[in-house]
């Protein structure tokens, strides 16, 4: 058996890869090389331009920032809904070394009204970065508004024996007369998932406005009633969470503001941070990288007093999923209106905001005055 073993591979199996590896040397003659005839490598850059800001300058103005000096061409402006053209940029002027571009409209766009912007940029390397950024129309005259009580659970209550849903919600308190088109409600956990983006509604000084977060945990959920009340009619909304005031409803289905975060609104056409509130459980240690961004603008901003540990914020040990009969309540908000129609705050100065003017109540109030009952275990 060995014999013809060895016959065989001295018959038929050497002389064939002998033959193979002879084709291989006639086909590469240099031998074993990594180097590719007739390509060059060359060094550059062949990034592209990145947008770092978008802000609606004024309602034929908006401005970009971008991660290097660029010419802006063949821009378009345009209404979201129809598609219709509103006008091609009339100019394009440059600051920042043309970091930052302002691009102008030969027709203004009107409060409330989604657009979007799409165009090329073009970089001194010759990259291009093509985009499209939709906005709202700009509001000249928005309303001033302050965070009044926020609840971040999410569960259900028994409504004459029937099992209905009792969500997340964030009420608004108005300071003074104006529009809310373009304010947005987020946190610093959810980002941009779940933000809500507030359309054009006028509102006088006084007013509660209560913007609900989600519908449901799921399309199942989602109960009569649920309607956004965007005119004057304010009877609406009829589920058992509205209130007598405007109620406006996220889509959203997806759960928000989890046990330890920042609630934040925010003006959406230059990005400013209005007002905060910062809650956590008592055994927070230290807030995720998300947060900690947030965290930075409000002490930046002056909006929250007070330091970021558990010892300096909101408690969320007690507003929980079997307890949405609680939230957290803002018990200053009458002291701030009165200050603020003594022109206390018309400079900009922040309003008094910190673990001293929020309480955990047992009493829900959505689209009214916060209750001052303080929950105690």
């Amino acid at each position: 058996m060995k014999k013809q073993v060895k016959n065989f591979v001295l018959t038929f199996l050497c002389p064939a890869v002998t033959l193979v590896i002879l084709v291989l040397l006639c086909l590469n003659p240099a031998g074993c090389r990594s180097t590719v005839e007739g390509v060059d490598l060359i060094d550059g850059d062949y990034s592209v331009p990145k947008i770092k800001s978008f802000c609606v300058a004024s309602a034929n103005c908006v401005t970009i920032d971008f991660s290097r000096n660029v010419t802006v061409s063949d821009v378009y402006v345009f209404k979201k809904n129809d598609g219709e053209s509103v006008s091609r940029i009339c100019s394009a002027e440059y600051e920042n070394d043309s970091k930052t571009a302002m691009l102008r409209f030969a027709d203004s766009t009107v409060t409330g009204e989604t657009y979007v912007a799409e165009g090329t940029v073009r970089d001194e390397k010759g990259n291009t970065l093509t985009f499209s950024i939709p906005f709202l129309g700009y509001n000249d005259n928005m309303a001033r508004v302050i965070l009044s009580e926020v609840r971040n659970c999410y569960g259900f209550a028994s409504v004459n024996k029937v099992k209905v849903h009792k969500g997340e919600y964030v009420e608004l308190y108005v300071l003074e007369d104006g529009n809310l088109s373009g304010i947005e409600i987020s946190s610093a956990s959810d980002g941009s998932k779940t933000k809500y983006v507030i359309p054009a509604c006028d509102e006088k000084k006084g007013d509660y406005v209560t913007v609900h977060m989600r519908k449901g945990n799921t399309k199942k959920v989602v109960e009569d009633g649920m309607i956004s009340e965007l005119d004057s009619n304010l009877l609406l909304s009829t589920h058992v969470d509205s209130s007598s005031s405007r109620d406006l409803w996220s889509e959203n289905l997806d759960a928000v503001f989890p046990d330890n975060d920042v609630v934040y609104v925010r003006n959406s056409q230059d990005s400013s941070i209005i007002d905060a509130v910062i809650f956590g459980k008592s055994s927070l240690k230290s807030w995720n990288s998300a947060c900690e961004r947030y965290l930075q603008k409000i002490w930046d901003a002056g909006i929250w007093q007070g330091g970021f540990d558990a010892g300096n914020i909101v408690c969320a040990d007690y507003v929980t999923a079997t307890a949405a009969s609680r939230s957290y309540s803002r018990i200053n908000v009458e002291q701030i209106q009165t200050d603020y129609d003594k022109g206390l705050y018309l400079s900009g100065e922040p309003f008094p905001n910190s673990r001293d003017t929020w309480i955990v109540t047992n009493k829900v109030t959505p689209g009214g005055a916060n209750s001052k009952s303080v929950y105690t275990k």
